[in-house]
């Protein structure tokens, strides 16, 4: 929890000249205490609508999970791809989107309330809520300069030795993804981007 009340403060610190930030947020965002008083109400999953890969005029609804017990096995932590700033001199197609896999560890909601400095007829303060959909996330790894394998086109990806977390906004979220062991080392993984029940139980 200790490192969850880190990576809030971090964001917090890094939004508090955001326009849309309130005065308590701007005064005392940075400040661990602050935090720790707040109401911030903890999910189980984000859903992302997407288009279907094979058919661009329908969506599909997908979710990943983040749940400390599932199926009576243990916890269940997904991948998600989120959006970064594009690179488009890359040679790689992942990086020229701006793409980065990411552990999926905590879902969670926060709302922050705003003085808007006016009073409704019964004289009371008048306030507005800036909601913050948020997400802690573990980094993964490129290998092999993210460039896709020349068998089969997939993207590998391994484990970070030295954990870089941090908290990002949903709305970076681009889809849900399986990480396929590689059949090599045990913490090399090819992107599986196109996700379902099926093949979740296959894999895991």
């Amino acid at each position: 929890m200790s490192e969850f009340i880190q990576s809030l403060t971090s964001y917090f610190a890094a939004f508090r000249m955001d326009p849309d930030a309130s005065s308590d947020l701007r005064a005392s965002g940075s400040r661990e205490s602050w935090i720790l008083h707040q109401k911030i109400r903890i999910a189980n999953s984000v859903t992302v609508t997407i288009q279907q890969h094979n058919n661009p005029d329908a969506v599909i609804v997908q979710k990943a999970r983040c749940v400390e017990k599932w199926r009576r096995h243990g916890n269940r932590f997904d991948y998600i791809l989120i959006q970064e700033d594009r690179v488009p001199r890359n040679n790689s197609w992942v990086r020229q989107q701006g793409y980065r896999p990411v552990k999926l560890l905590y879902a969670f909601h926060f709302s922050d309330r705003i003085n808007t400095g006016k009073a409704n007829a019964n004289g009371r303060v008048v306030w507005r809520s800036v909601h913050h959909d948020l997400l802690l996330v573990e980094e993964l790894e490129y290998l092999s300069s993210a460039m896709p394998n020349v068998n089969h086109g997939m993207i590998m990806y391994g484990d970070v030795l030295q954990k870089s977390r941090r908290i990002i906004n949903v709305s970076s979220v681009v889809i849900p993804m399986h990480l396929v062991p590689s059949g090599g080392d045990d913490n090399q993984y090819f992107i599986n981007q196109y996700t379902s029940l099926e093949t979740y139980n296959m894999i895991y």
